[in-house]
């Protein structure tokens, strides 16, 4: 049975964005490693949809992202973290089951934001939790 509160906003083989209409936030996945440019157009695509959609809060499961490019995790605290920020994010519960190099790619990324204060940030080990706090 298909859950109608949950719209997609983009598909692709490497990612998935999604909007919770009942919760008010989107839902990244990513599936599969992305290339530098693939992971630049979901992230802008993320930053896209909060604006759209009108909320900044944000659960992303990384556990198929793979290790993140040293310059992807710059341009994500340099390039789209104020451009999201003027989007609206304000919160994201980072879902990651296995100790693995997507964490620590993805806690990098994070840990180079100047000010992180505009933005909730919590670590989880499932969807539920993640959007328990969340919501």
């Amino acid at each position: 049975m298909e859950n109608k509160d949950i719209s997609s906003w983009f598909e692709e083989e490497y990612a998935r964005i999604t909007y919770d209409s009942q919760h008010h936030l989107l839902i990244l996945t990513w599936i599969t490693p992305p290339l530098s440019r693939e992971f630049r157009f979901t992230m802008n695509a993320a930053a896209a949809a909060m604006q759209h959609f009108g909320t900044g809060k944000l659960i992303t499961d990384i556990n198929g992202i793979g290790a993140m490019l040293e310059e992807d995790q710059r341009w994500s605290a340099t390039d789209w973290f104020p451009r999201a920020i003027a989007a609206g994010y304000s919160a994201i519960a980072v879902v990651n089951r296995d100790d693995n190099f997507s964490g620590i790619s993805v806690e990098g990324a994070i840990n180079r934001v100047g000010d992180r204060s505009k933005v909730q940030t919590r670590y989880f080990a499932t969807f539920e939790e993640a959007l328990a706090w969340i919501k």
